[in-house]
């Protein structure tokens, strides 16, 4: 296994757990048979799409992976066009 996919897989774990915790703990019981059938088809879902894009676009797996400065820039540009199609939709709906 090449370090890009011990890196996703890692990733995926802590996500995985999180997520686990995130549905048992409000349910206060590990017996919540519809927890597991979500948490259980969620995680296939990811590691089946993992699989898919280390596989044939590993590039896409590593951009994704990124944080940092480069990553917070991104997300600066979409703050404009959303604030644009806010004003936009108090023209076409206005409130009453």
């Amino acid at each position: 296994m090449d370090d890009l996919a011990r890196r996703a897989y890692t990733k995926l774990a802590r996500f995985q757990i999180t997520l686990a915790i995130l549905i048992f703990v409000p349910a206060w019981s590990l017996t919540y048979w519809q927890g597991w059938l979500v948490w259980a088809l969620f995680l296939i879902c990811c590691v089946a799409i993992t699989q898919y894009f280390l596989a044939h676009d590993p590039a896409l797996i590593e951009r994704r992976m990124e944080s940092g400065p480069a990553a917070e820039r991104a997300r600066l540009l979409v703050g404009p066009r959303a604030g644009r199609a806010a004003r936009w939709s108090d023209h076409v709906a206005p409130h009453r």
